[in-house]
């Protein structure tokens, strides 16, 4: 997680995702997908807004785990930003 003091240091918002396919135990929990959060000001709640609407739906879900583009990952969530 980042610090307030770092967020000057933020050019633009974006998002890190690394994928496991064959999943890692993180704390217990079976985790295919690991999300990094940069962003200027408040970005990253519009960000986790997606993401979270992206992963409640079963489909998108596992469209999103099956992505093998940035491209494809960036159409998954400006699809959902579409939709507001």
């Amino acid at each position: 997680h980042g610090t307030l003091a770092a967020k000057d240091s933020v050019m633009s918002d974006a998002l890190s995702l690394v994928r496991f396919p064959d999943g890692v135990d993180w704390d217990g929990n079976d985790v295919r997908l690991a999300f990094g959060i940069a962003a200027k000001g408040n970005g990253h709640i519009a960000l986790l807004s997606q993401l979270a609407t992206v992963l409640m739906d079963p489909e998108k879900a596992a469209a999103l785990r099956a992505a093998t583009t940035g491209e494809q990952v960036y159409a998954l969530l400006e699809s959902e930003d579409e939709d507001d």
